[in-house]
């Protein structure tokens, strides 16, 4: 009798032990490196697996390298949703067919890192995948990635850069067209002169010929200021290779992630 009491004892311990291994293993986070294209060293990818070990406390974590047809945006999102479906997650995708990269999340890492944020981050990184350094590319997304979510600044030197240029040009044309108003056009016509200096000309014998003539249009000042303003503030909102997106509910993946992708 007393054996069975220690039986029925241990037989509750170790399922109790088991429920928690289960759960602990249900609820960790995901860490997955899919470099089909083989652009990691082993040196490379362990340094890079210890930062999105660092990121998975707030997520599952997904590097993807591809050569494929198809939009990298999807393929992360894609990608995304068949690893983790609507579970917080962040994705770096980079796709050498397409020379995009792309930064994708979903769940509560959406909820924290806004699209805005992934076009900054998608910014702040492109310049190291161009140059081949795919590894620190990947390494500095997931950790600005992390900084975001964890309610830190991160730098947006593209955009501060575009900022200055377009606050220039403006100064400038400004400047322009204030010393425009205030000057004038102090310009005399010839009669005008010739009256000023109350003496009297006469032209005898005078004769022209125009040969080889031809004409051509020059802009003002100010108009070639303004077209260079609007091709920049055309490159801020989503030009120069960059782009993103966001995916709803439907379609057979979704759930509310959004991101921010940049070629290279």
């Amino acid at each position: 009798m007393a054996w069975n009491k220690y039986r029925v004892f241990i037989t509750a311990v170790f399922m109790l032990i088991g429920v928690l291994m289960f759960s602990d293993y249900a609820l960790a986070n995901s860490v997955i490196i899919e470099d089909e294209m083989d652009v990691l060293s082993y040196e490379e990818e362990e340094t890079l697996r210890a930062t999105m070990n660092e990121l998975s406390a707030y997520g599952s974590v997904l590097f993807i390298s591809i050569d494929s047809n198809t939009n990298s945006y999807m393929i992360a999102s894609q990608r995304c949703w068949d690893y983790f479906q609507n579970g917080s997650a962040a994705v770096f995708c980079i796709d050498f067919n397409n020379r995009d990269l792309t930064i994708y999340v979903t769940g509560e890492m959406a909820d924290r890192v806004s699209k805005s944020k992934c076009d900054i981050i998608a910014d702040n990184v492109y310049g190291y995948a161009s140059q081949g350094y795919y590894a620190r590319a990947a390494i500095e997304a997931f950790t600005q990635v992390r900084m975001v979510y964890e309610g830190k600044n991160i730098s947006s030197g593209m955009k501060i850069v575009g900022n200055i240029c377009i606050a220039l040009i403006i100064a400038l044309m400004l400047n322009y067209m204030l010393a425009k108003a205030l000057h004038g056009n102090k310009k005399m016509d010839n009669y005008a002169m010739l009256s000023d200096s109350g003496n009297n000309a006469t032209i005898l014998n005078a004769s022209y010929r125009i040969n080889n003539t031809s004409s051509y249009y020059s802009p003002p000042v100010w108009l070639i200021i303004l077209r260079i303003l609007v091709v920049l503030l055309g490159s801020g909102r989503g030009g120069s290779g960059h782009h993103s997106g966001s995916s709803g509910g439907g379609g057979g993946h979704g759930g509310g992630g959004h991101g921010g992708s940049h070629s290279f």
